[in-house]
């Protein structure tokens, strides 16, 4: 997984993205770039970011459009082979690009990975994903927490298969997505667990906070 891109979009976590970008930079895996898609901020996110001297980090800024625009943003400008995409407000355990080039690798280089996630609910790290085995049918898709954010795309793969901008399905676009490319290349799932979703009281879907 040479020359891996991360892409964060976010929306007013200038209270969180610090944690997030620091787990990327933190990786054993080194070999990075991030791309932190700022969806029309009001607070001090890009001050936030602007502490980072990296540079392997770029920031972009966009008018607000929601999460699923930001992430074809981040794609349309990514250089990476392979491309990762975080929550703001979520981190990674510095094994986690390790870990997944090490599975894509053995897989030969494939168009979809999932690594898992795990949560910090009542400040204790718990498995979200159980084991689905090697690939992901639409059942699980349909019936489990299969999450963008945890996602590991083929760059040209990315490219050609754009998540839907439509902020009717905040929240569901994901799902959307995953389904649509079901159809066209194998769902890998690598039980990793070494993503972690931070569970707090802001943490919403809805299109009237929009906070990614």
């Amino acid at each position: 997984m040479p020359n891996s891109l991360v892409i964060i979009p976010t929306y007013n976590r200038a209270d969180f993205i610090s944690k997030a970008i620091q787990s990327c930079l933190d990786q054993t895996f080194q070999n990075i770039e991030i791309i932190v898609v700022d969806d029309g901020s009001t607070d001090h996110t890009k001050s936030v970011i602007n502490t980072f001297h990296d540079k392997r980090l770029t920031y972009l800024y966009q008018e607000n459009q929601e999460r699923a625009a930001a992430r074809n943003n981040g794609v349309k400008n990514a250089n990476g082979i392979y491309i990762f995409f975080l929550d703001s407000d979520d981190y990674i355990l510095n094994y986690h690009l390790q870990k997944a080039y090490e599975s894509i690798t053995s897989l030969e280089y494939p168009n979809f990975l999932f690594t898992g996630i795990k949560s910090n609910n009542s400040n204790e790290l718990y498995d979200l994903n159980e084991d689905f085995g090697k690939d992901i049918d639409d059942k699980t898709i349909l019936e489990s927490n299969v999450c963008a954010s945890a996602f590991f795309l083929k760059r040209e793969f990315a490219i050609s298969n754009k998540f839907e901008e439509n902020r009717q399905l905040s929240g569901s676009e994901d799902r959307l997505f995953t389904l649509e490319i079901s159809k066209k290349t194998t769902l890998h799932y690598a039980h990793h667990l070494s993503y972690v979703l931070i569970d707090h009281d802001e943490r919403s879907m809805s299109e009237s906070s929009q906070q990614i």
